[in-house]
């Protein structure tokens, strides 16, 4: 979510080693945060932040003119979404793998019981 144009597959490779998180898991969240969609929301809760109302002319010719406007847009919009965008992928992951570790656990026990009436 941060804007380290080019940077995101390093910076979450080592913050996730530093962390003794599962590498890949932490780069396979990265692909949900991608553009356009992520930043383009956090440029505009930044620039509501910063000027109080919403980016209502947001066009590739408008750009080149208000870069740093956009960049700093999105460092201050990024780093209010960057709690919320965590906490939604937790409960992603979280109940995604919870279900899968039960499907698992459903198996085993299914099989388990086959094996024993047999």
């Amino acid at each position: 979510v941060l804007p380290i144009i080019g940077l995101h597959t390093l910076a979450i490779l080592y913050v996730s080693a530093r962390l003794h998180l599962n590498k890949i898991m932490a780069l396979s969240i990265q692909v949900l945060y991608s553009p356009p969609f992520v930043p383009f929301v956090c440029i505009e809760v930044g620039h509501y932040i910063r000027k109080g109302s919403f980016l209502t002319d947001f066009s590739l010719s408008s750009v080149p003119g208000n870069l740093y406007g956009f960049f700093a847009d999105w460092l201050v919009g990024s780093l209010v979404m960057a709690p919320f965008y965590a906490v939604v992928a937790f409960f992603a992951v979280y109940y995604t793998a919870t279900g899968i570790q039960n499907r698992m656990n459903f198996t085993r026990e299914n099989r388990g019981n086959a094996e024993t009436a047999g």
